[in-house]
């Protein structure tokens, strides 16, 4: 498959992406395609404009401040955007808000939220939602990138309100472990990091809710990449709500043997049809390039990126296009071309 670009855009000034993907789990996932045209970022890197929204649209793009103000803001809880055929939302760890768009020129309307999870914070992980749900990939303990559970958003666009389904849960292989995991957090007063049973939750890459069911990306159970080396796995799968492994569908087990480094993060894309795959080491079988799974039937497909693009990479797939981003000023959107 090849990428050949159609579009263009160069953003002085701006940096789309914080942090490049390598650093954690979460690290530049914080943007959703939206259409075969549209893309949405959340970037505090905005010249003039502080932290909000780069919402680039066909030959547009608008910067929209975020509703936030900065005395409301705090780097570690940074906002989710969520995307659905209603509009884009901005979901608001620090102030516990939840804002919407319901285009690129609308201004931003507050949508009540209600029950927030229970030592749980959602993470900058953008995710699309259909019929009002949206899985969120949150953060339960201290340890400030994990990215080890997820939470269920329901959001009412009529009555204009929200309200979480549950509070957080983590993945598990199998019931018991994770009963033993809950019966410790239950003796440890619900304190995440205090627990006397020793288990790492993994870590969830990218989510979505299709048809009722939930599948998710898991990179393993180590954030800083300096450990990546010795990483278990890394699996694509389908999970219950409660959090427990119903089908692994893609992936990889015992890396750990494995000569070299090996490490994988992953992003299922705009339109929930790829999984975006991004090496971390230069030393597996792939030689750090990016794969693309096609979730139908799980194919693994190469692709070429365009001429001049080496310092590139795919970010994002909506249709026949694809959105490719030098991880600084640098955006395009692309055909897919067999």
């Amino acid at each position: 498959m090849k990428l050949k670009i159609i579009k263009s855009f160069k953003f002085e000034g701006t940096k789309l992406i914080d942090k490049s993907f390598k650093y954690s789990p979460a690290a530049a996932k914080n943007m959703i395609a939206h259409g075969e045209n549209e893309i949405v970022f959340f970037t505090s890197e905005i010249e003039d404009t502080g932290c909000g929204l780069v919402w680039i649209k066909e030959d547009t793009f608008r910067y929209i401040s975020s509703p936030e103000a900065k005395d409301e803001r705090d780097i570690w809880k940074e906002p989710v955007i969520l995307s659905c055929n209603e509009g884009v939302m901005l979901l608001c760890p620090a102030t516990k808000k939840l804002w919407m768009l319901t285009d690129i020129n609308a201004e931003w309307k507050e949508i009540e939220v209600e029950d927030w999870p229970v030592n749980a914070i959602p993470m900058k992980i953008a995710v699309y939602g259909e019929n009002g749900k949206f899985p969120i990939v949150c953060r339960c303990g201290n340890l400030l990138e994990a990215t080890n559970s997820f939470a269920i958003l329901n959001v009412d666009f009529a009555s204009k309100k929200a309200q979480w389904l549950a509070d957080a849960a983590c993945v598990y292989a199998n019931e018991s472990i994770r009963q033993k995991h809950l019966d410790a957090l239950e003796r440890a007063d619900g304190k995440f990091d205090k627990v006397d049973f020793n288990y790492q939750p993994p870590m969830i890459g990218s989510i979505m809710e299709k048809e009722g069911k939930i599948y998710g990306f898991l990179e393993g159970n180590i954030i800083n990449p300096a450990g990546m080396g010795v990483i278990g796995y890394y699996w694509f799968l389908e999970i219950s709500k409660t959090g427990i492994f119903i089908e692994k569908i893609w992936g990889r087990d015992n890396l750990s043997r494995l000569k070299g480094k090996h490490g994988v993060r992953g992003k299922i894309s705009g339109d929930r049809k790829w999984l975006i795959i991004s090496p971390i080491f230069k030393t597996d079988e792939w030689k750090g390039k990016q794969k693309l799974i096609k979730i139908e039937d799980n194919e693994v497909i190469d692709f070429t990126m365009p001429r001049g693009c080496s310092s590139y990479r795919l970010i994002d797939i909506w249709g026949n296009h694809a959105f490719i981003c030098d991880e600084n000023e640098g955006l395009a959107i692309c055909n897919l071309e067999s």
